[in-house]
């Protein structure tokens, strides 16, 4: 006796089974009647078109609700399409969160309709983390973190190597400091050159005054001029002292004493030798450091 594959339906056969035909295919109809009940052609037809899956139905394992309860669903089609895709939910993904796609290396911040969208947050410069006073919020690497911390911790600081140069001048001096000054091996382009003058400027550079020279005889012939000197700018005082490179046999120190009746405070600093220039030797050097 043949059968049909899935449900074991008894099935004729052609030519044959006389008397029998009536009795197989009324036993057919009575079970497949069973296996549809319940179910009406509105009911069929809502699966016209379904593309749902088996994952997909099984969501909906052991939910309880009746017709009554769909009846009272008022989410829209757009809002259900949210859905499409879903086949498990856990933890956090219960929330379903809606936004604008970003795009690769951006941050997602939610905006003010509640939804995520991605964002690029800014970045700034090395040199204007190290300034520190912008104030754009901004993303930052450790390594300019450590530059910025640095770069206020230490002092500004500016080197010259003076050979050939007419003179020294640093300007824009801040006010309320201390700037201390330190020379190693500056000589004169001429030996006969016994005098390097210090002047002070509170005008930036327009007009400069004279307030100390270092007079010793034969620089360039001991190794040079070494020492140091400082400078207040809002007291327009400070003090120097100056010897041959190497050796104290011969020194000159004293007090930096800006003349009554100049203006106050000094932003700039101008040292040149009486009669000449700066030797051409490469081995001198002169740093003025913000102290304070």
């Amino acid at each position: 006796m043949a059968t049909t594959t899935n449900y074991t339906w008894e099935l004729p056969t052609v030519g044959g089974d006389e008397d029998a035909w009536g009795t197989k295919l009324n036993s057919n109809w009575t079970a497949l009647d069973t296996l549809l009940g319940g179910v009406n052609a509105t009911e069929f037809a809502i699966l016209d078109g379904a593309t749902v899956t088996t994952a997909e139905l099984n969501l909906l394992d052991g939910v309880t609700w009746t017709l009554t309860d769909y009846n009272t669903l008022t989410a829209t089609a757009a809002e259900l399409n949210l859905l499409d895709g879903l086949t498990a939910v856990s933890g956090a993904d219960t929330t379903i969160v809606t936004g604008t796609a970003g795009t690769d290396g951006q941050y997602a911040q939610w905006n003010a309709d509640g939804d995520v969208v991605g964002v690029t947050l800014p970045t700034l410069a090395e040199a204007t983390w190290e300034t520190g006073t912008d104030t754009t919020e901004a993303l930052v690497s450790p390594a300019k973190v450590k530059a910025a911390i640095d770069a206020q911790a230490s002092p500004a600081k500016t080197t010259v190597n003076p050979a050939s140069a007419s003179n020294i001048t640093v300007l824009s001096l801040d006010s309320d400091s201390n700037y201390r000054m330190r020379f190693s091996k500056l000589k004169p382009s001429s030996s006969s050159d016994r005098q390097l003058q210090m002047y002070l400027t509170s005008d930036g550079g327009s007009n400069w005054t004279l307030v100390q020279n270092s007079d010793l005889a034969n620089w360039q012939a001991n190794g040079g001029m070494s020492g140091v000197a400082e400078i207040y700018t809002d007291f327009g005082v400070g003090n120097f002292a100056v010897s041959y490179d190497g050796t104290i046999a011969s020194s000159k120190d004293g007090g930096l004493v800006t003349p009554t009746g100049e203006s106050l405070p000094i932003n700039g600093v101008k040292f040149q030798w009486n009669t000449g220039s700066f030797s051409s030797d490469s081995g001198q050097s002169f740093v003025i450091i913000k102290a304070g």
